[in-house]
């Protein structure tokens, strides 16, 4: 009966000091919210060792980063990815005939500087032909851009 009491003890004992070597929840999660620090719009919370991960990112690889940057705390037994990624919004693309007023207004504001370009829209695409000044170049098409063409197809020669 001693034995099974001293054993019983023995048993207690070492269960109680393995259980306390385990790092607690609250340690782990310090670690997880520091290791995710870098990245915006993420939040951690640890529950009996299980990372959840919550939040909104722009990109699915953000959000792979996330559960990919937890790797490096020791202890955790799993990671729940729980992270939410934004949908894209979709592009404003202006019609052809707003398009063709736009580029005419630009090159015709830019008087001697956009006086070799050319310009044709069609189903969105703007074509621009011609020749320009390399320094005059992409302030022209950052403008154009700015328009809402689906796409610029730069055919021009510069100079």
């Amino acid at each position: 009966m001693k034995r099974k009491l001293a054993f019983l003890s023995l048993f207690f004992v070492v269960a109680v000091v393995f259980n306390s070597c385990k790092p607690s929840d609250d340690k782990l999660q310090k670690e997880a919210s520091a290791v995710l620090a870098a990245i915006p719009g993420v939040s951690v919370n640890v529950k009996s060792g299980v990372a959840t991960l919550t939040g909104e990112v722009a990109a699915e690889e953000v959000k792979m980063a996330a559960t990919q940057a937890l790797s490096a705390v020791k202890n955790l037994k799993s990671v729940t990815n729980n992270i939410s990624v934004k949908k894209a919004p979709v592009p404003v693309i202006n019609p052809d005939d707003v398009l063709r007023t736009a580029i005419g207004v630009i090159l015709s504001a830019g008087g001697d500087i956009y006086k070799d370009v050319k310009a044709t829209v069609e189903n969105g695409t703007v074509a621009l032909t011609g020749s320009i000044a390399r320094a005059n170049l992409q302030p022209l098409i950052q403008v154009i851009q700015e328009a809402a063409p689906g796409k610029v197809d730069n055919k021009l020669e510069v100079k």
